[in-house]
């Protein structure tokens, strides 16, 4: 639905990809690389996404710009999640998190404990489950109201994940009255 003008946008990706290279600017390199990947994963090119995100990461490494590599990290566990490699999913997703919570950035640490939450409920891992539950909800009121619905959204689905395979157990967590505390 946010596609607009595919063909314009991949056009000016690869234009800036070689502007990138030949001035051997790495960060804008890694920056458009992953913007790539990010619009190949909504294409549902996963190859060409998988290979512009490594190589994002990779000169996000290089440049040590920990929220670019940490942007990146969490890009790469969304394919991992969609193709449902969730231990995969799950180390991107911590990694992202570490790193997010190194250089204080809310909005990331929410969005991969909120995905957390919802991979270890696909694995039936009950304490971690709960743990990213509750670190989902202590930490979304610091942020947007986009990435704070995002949050509950995905815990709402962890919960009715871990439901069917407790019979119903985690019926009494309230994730509509999350917004009503603060």
């Amino acid at each position: 639905r946010r596609l607009g003008q595919i063909d314009a946008a991949q056009k000016h990706y690869a234009d800036a990809e070689q502007l990138y290279r030949a001035e051997r600017a790495n960060l804008g390199l890694a920056n458009v690389l992953k913007a790539m990947g990010d619009l190949e994963s909504r294409l549902g090119q996963i190859d060409a996404a998988q290979k512009h995100y490594a190589d994002a990461e990779q000169l996000y490494r290089v440049e040590r710009a920990n929220l670019g590599l940490a942007n990146v990290l969490q890009a790469m566990g969304d394919l991992e999640r969609l193709l449902e490699k969730t231990d995969a999913a799950i180390s991107k997703y911590k990694t992202a998190l570490s790193l997010y919570n190194s250089e204080r950035e809310p909005m990331g640490r929410v969005y991969c404990m909120a995905e957390l939450c919802r991979a270890y409920a696909k694995k039936k891992d009950e304490p971690r489950f709960l743990e990213f539950a509750q670190a989902t909800k202590d930490a979304f009121v610091s942020v947007d109201e986009d990435v704070a619905d995002y949050a509950i959204d995905c815990v709402r689905e962890a919960k009715d994940i871990m439901i069917s395979h407790t019979k119903n157990k985690y019926e009494e967590i309230d994730i509509d009255e999350w917004g009503s505390e603060t």
